[in-house]
């Protein structure tokens, strides 16, 4: 159990509104992220680690679509309990397809009809809201790791049939509402699971490991000696700016070949929506290996447009939008595949934001559920949020959805970067990761410790404590 972890400011709407970096800074502070930032309250750091949806031609039945209803509560007084619904409580035999309960890589059998029938002890603990792992089919499994967290994505108009079909979560969701509980659902834009792979030597076939030994296979100015061997795999490459390069006995071959998988067993199907069976879709760069690595200053909202301000990552910048700032771009954090495949969606793209909009705002009219939490926030481009939060939030309060809570994870040591999400018309709040790596990693990881002072300072920089 634990203490909600987004702060809400004094807006009338309700509330006021990213993972790897070891990035963190001394707060700075900002006339349009303070208050947020003072609000802002510590999160343990075992919540804190622990750590999609469908458009509207999405095959859901019709019947027992709830009304959608608002609970004033302030979220601010809310207690929520985050859980992997997979890890919880084993509900409906029916669905215990592929169990390997002994095994913490596969599936162990939980499900939505295992926590409606814990709801009572859920209760006793004081919870006030249900926070539950994302709701959608994902792959099935990946190099013998299954999909059961609910980050593989793959179809985003069907329930994950591991935990229950629509009708066993719309029960869950109507059960805790009977009991003054708001759910919570965790979902996923930044990226889709494992369905495609680079064919970067142009066989046919997804090969775990190229080996090369450099450009021709001599390094340059020695004929004779090659370069050490360089291994590649066809699943998940090295970040490549350019995008991922196809490679031929006689050197590169341009942009190399996007195949999806087509793999009943493992679930590699065409992905849900339409829009993500296109290689257009997605950014094709290969996997993030520097969290850190900035590669120039972007306008804020539009992070292909270079900025030409120097002086500081809040410095307005003359060709930027009014109101605007000229940021750090971290290339790699926001086009990047995420380690182990998961492919990048480019989500800058016109119609994969309507798809987006459309597919998360569906799974509330079908459900009636109360918040989304978002992960991966910084891997996606800023310009996506003020989109994606108020499209949301439009379409649901034209139903009379109000109050609806969107919070994020931002792994972050800046507590400037992570509060920008927060702006109006942005999200709600976000995790406090300032405190993860400024207390935990730099006082108790150390060795030997580091000052415990730090802890001090950071409470009381937050008068508001």
């Amino acid at each position: 159990m634990m203490s909600s972890p987004v702060a809400r400011s004094s807006s009338t709407s309700g509330c006021r509104p990213s993972g790897g970096s070891t990035r963190r800074t001394a707060e700075r502070r900002h006339p349009m992220l303070h208050p947020f930032l003072r609000a802002l309250r510590p999160l343990t750091l075992a919540a804190a680690l622990c750590g999609v949806a469908a458009p509207s031609c999405m095959s859901l039945p019709e019947s027992g679509t709830p009304t959608l209803s608002t609970n004033p509560r302030d979220w601010r007084e809310d207690v929520i309990y985050q859980l992997l619904t997979d890890r919880f409580a084993n509900g409906d035999p029916s669905n215990d397809f592929g169990v390997h309960p002994g095994n913490p890589a596969r599936y162990h059998g939980g499900d939505w009809k295992g926590l409606e029938d814990r709801l009572d002890y859920i209760e006793s603990l004081g919870v006030t809201a249900l926070w539950i792992s994302p709701v959608v089919k994902n792959v099935e499994t990946d190099a013998s790791i299954d999909g059961y967290h609910g980050y593989w994505a793959q179809d985003l108009t069907q329930t994950n049939p591991h935990f229950g079909d629509i009708a066993s979560l719309r029960r869950l969701v109507r059960s805790c509402h009977d009991r003054g509980i708001k759910v919570i659902v965790d979902i996923v834009t930044n990226h889709m699971g494992q369905l495609f792979y680079y064919d970067i030597n142009q066989n046919g076939v997804p090969d775990i490991q190229i080996s090369e030994s450099g450009p021709n296979g001599k390094p340059p100015g020695n004929p004779v000696t090659p370069l050490p061997v360089v291994h590649i795999t066809e699943y998940d490459p090295d970040y490549d700016p350019r995008g991922i390069q196809s490679r031929t006995s006689l050197g590169e071959a341009g942009p190399a070949p996007v195949v999806f998988i087509y793999d009943p067993a493992a679930n590699k199907m065409p992905a849900q929506p339409a829009i993500l069976q296109e290689a257009r879709a997605y950014h094709r760069r290969g996997r993030v290996v520097n969290y850190d690595a900035v590669v120039g200053r972007r306008c804020e909202d539009n992070l292909e447009q270079p900025c030409s301000c120097t002086t500081g990552p809040k410095e307005a910048c003359p060709d930027c939008s009014p109101g605007m700032a000229c940021v750090d771009y971290f290339d790699q954090t926001v086009t990047g595949d995420f380690p182990g495949g998961l492919k990048d969606v480019a989500t800058e793209l016109p119609e994969v934001r309507t798809a987006m909009i459309d597919a998360y705002a569906r799974w509330v009219e079908e459900t009636d559920i109360d918040g989304f939490r978002i992960d991966t926030l910084k891997h996606v481009e800023h310009g996506f949020w003020r989109e994606f939060v108020p499209g949301v939030r439009r379409r649901l309060a034209a139903q009379g959805k109000n109050n609806f809570l969107i919070f994020g994870e931002s792994f972050d040591g800046d507590d400037t970067r992570t509060g920008s999400y927060t702006r109006p018309g942005e999200l709600d709040g976000v995790f406090y990761f300032a405190q993860k790596y400024q207390v935990f990693d730099d006082i108790f990881k150390r060795r030997p410790h580091g000052p415990a002072r730090k802890a001090r300072d950071l409470w009381l920089a937050r008068p508001n404590n």
